[in-house]
């Protein structure tokens, strides 16, 4: 604009100074002439020039006036709607719209990805039994190798699996896979889980799962040790868990609900969990409570009752019911854990009618930490019933089991620690068991 106006200013110029030009033409060279009528000629063409621009420069006024307008009565998007939109991109591919092989699978965009976590941990442990003869075993050990993955496929869906690798009594090394649940996340108030879980009796069971590097102790409390290690509780379990809070305010309520095959009973030695068939038609069903007052941060207190039906070969089916509580205080560097267990069964024998016995059994563990040393001590007991049939089959005994044990807990590194520990076995009519034990458990 500025140009402009300095090209009409000197065209004004210019033109009154014609007139003075021509009267003195007989003065004035033929070559000052040229120059001038040059000089006017692209002046015209200038102001030809501006006028078009101007013209332009309204026209362009008014569609930006008409942009407005239509701006304000639709959508940006429809506001330019002149202009041709770029290309949609390609959709990335969808699962649905590819051949569902493992290569495909592998090339989908923004899959699922696993995450691996690792526990290990290595022992070794002298043992004397007293008696007339005393005998004494002492071994290095491999302990067990959890390798704990997790994928999330969308926001509320996700996978846990734990496999674990362990040697067994014969010294082979053997893969079980001890949880695989596919996960659903609604809200706080509705969870569901299916597959292969922790059954949710007590609080040790669904709080230390097969790390012992998370555990305080070398090892999980008699009540609570897993099947295939001569547990008498079925700590594992295949079907549908469902899980959630409670709205109670500064109680902290919360459920668990669980339908499952629960334990097989039919061969003694034979794999406990019912991982593919149940041996019956009944279900193994398991509910529990718990709460986490805010008046006393770190106190964890719960109950949970479970029933389900036996089937042993060759014996009467046994009518099974477990009532299991706690109270947990674990803050800061205190950990105290008590919890009981009394498991009611009742069996129909023939010509004698029915017999009811029970297990009764319980611990008691505390520890304080110091630094990064943590002592601790647990006393538990386990008292099946003369003629308990669970007892006979699994503990291999059906007398009074008592067990004390002490030991030292030392982080030597955020993701190591080494124990030491002694503990003493007795047991009614039977010489008593001490051993001293040392282990290394690790995450990596």
């Amino acid at each position: 604009m500025c140009f402009s106006l300095k090209r009409q200013v000197w065209a004004t110029v210019l033109i009154l100074l014609l007139p003075f030009v021509s009267s003195g033409q007989t003065s004035a060279s033929p070559d000052v002439i040229q120059r001038l009528e040059a000089l006017e000629k692209r002046l015209r063409q200038s102001e030809q020039d501006l006028a078009t621009r101007n013209r332009q420069l309204d026209d362009a006024l008014k569609r930006i006036g008409q942009l407005e307008n239509r701006l304000g009565e639709v959508p940006t998007t429809a506001s330019v709607a002149q202009v041709p939109p770029p290309p949609a991109p390609e959709p990335e591919p969808k699962s649905a719209d590819m051949d569902m092989d493992h290569d495909a699978m592998m090339s989908l965009p923004n899959g699922p990805h696993l995450n691996i976590r690792g526990y290990g941990d290595i022992g070794y442990g002298y043992s004397r039994v007293s008696g007339k003869t005393p005998s004494t075993q002492n071994s290095f050990s491999l302990g067990q190798l959890d390798l704990y993955i997790t994928s999330r496929i969308t926001d509320k869906l996700g996978v846990v699996m734990e496999n674990v690798f362990e040697a067994d009594r014969d010294n082979f090394m053997s893969l079980d896979v001890e949880r695989i649940l596919l996960q659903y996340r609604q809200n706080k108030y509705f969870a569901a889980d299916v597959g292969r879980y922790h059954t949710s009796i007590g609080y040790y069971n669904t709080t230390y799962h097969h790390s012992r590097w998370m555990q305080t102790a070398m090892d999980r409390p008699l009540l609570f040790a897993f099947e295939d290690a001569g547990g008498p509780l079925p700590t594992h379990n295949v079907g549908l868990s469902v899980s959630g809070q409670i709205p109670s305010g500064g109680l902290r309520l919360a459920y668990v609900a669980e339908i499952g095959n629960g334990r097989s009973f039919r061969i003694a030695g034979a794999e406990p969990v019912q991982n593919l068939l149940d041996d019956n038609r009944g279900k193994s069903l398991n509910f529990a409570i718990s709460s986490r007052p805010d008046a006393i941060p770190g106190l964890r207190v719960g109950a949970s009752f479970l029933t389900d039906r036996l089937s042993p070969v060759a014996a009467p089916s046994i009518s099974q019911k477990i009532l299991a509580g706690y109270v947990v205080y674990v803050r800061g560097r205190v950990e105290f854990l008590n919890e009981a267990i009394w498991m009611r069964h009742a069996q129909e024998i023939p010509k004698l009618g029915q017999r009811v016995t029970a297990i009764p059994g319980g611990y008691s563990q505390f520890s304080y930490r110091f630094g990064e040393f943590r002592p601790w001590v647990r006393v538990e007991m386990l008292n099946p019933s003369s003629g308990d049939p669970v007892a006979q089959r699994i503990l291999m005994t059906t007398s009074l089991i008592r067990r004390v044990s002490t030991g030292l807990r030392y982080d030597f590194s955020e993701y190591a620690a080494f124990k030491v520990g002694f503990d003493r076995l007795t047991q009614n009519l039977m010489p008593a068991a001490n051993v001293v034990s040392g282990q290394l458990s690790f995450t990596f």
